[in-house]
């Protein structure tokens, strides 16, 4: 029984590695590729810096790299806990989470802003980190509201 918990939970670790990586790793690519490449920028691809917090609400720098520190602290006590139950749903949803705020995080450390890589008609600028915080929102969710519990 103890060797199938281990297995379960090294299963369970790849698969969040997998979505955290894959998040990381795919909103820098963009976000280089659009530096390095200014030539394709244009009606879909546009890189903006944004100081603020979601929608360039203007925000305190420090406060909010400290707030992002404690959010993700906590999401990775919750991820460690999907892992231990083998909720895999839950697991995407935190690496998602995660994923895009470490991503997100990174670039603020590095440029003092979030780097936006994506335009909308409508002025709607966002970056894929921001695509995978959102998506992994609404996924945990929709989980949490329409999956039983199991006792």
């Amino acid at each position: 029984m103890r060797c199938m918990q281990r297995r379960t939970d090294r299963t369970s670790v790849i698969f969040f590695c997998l979505f955290f990586l894959s998040t990381l790793v795919l909103d820098q690519a963009v976000k280089f590729v659009v530096q390095t490449y200014p030539e394709i920028t244009g009606t879909f691809f546009r890189l903006t810096e944004n100081s603020g917090i979601a929608f360039s609400i203007p925000f305190s720098n420090t406060l909010l790299l400290i707030i992002l520190i404690v959010v993700l602290f906590f999401l990775s006590i919750l991820c460690v806990q999907s892992i231990r139950r083998g909720d895999r749903m839950e697991i995407v949803c935190y690496a998602l989470l995660i994923g895009g705020g470490i991503s997100n995080s990174m670039d603020r450390l590095r440029f003092g802003a979030v780097h936006d890589t994506f335009a909308l008609p409508g002025g709607l600028l966002f970056n894929f980190a921001d695509s995978a915080i959102v998506v992994g929102i609404f996924l945990l969710l929709w989980h949490k509201r329409f999956t039983p519990r199991q006792s």
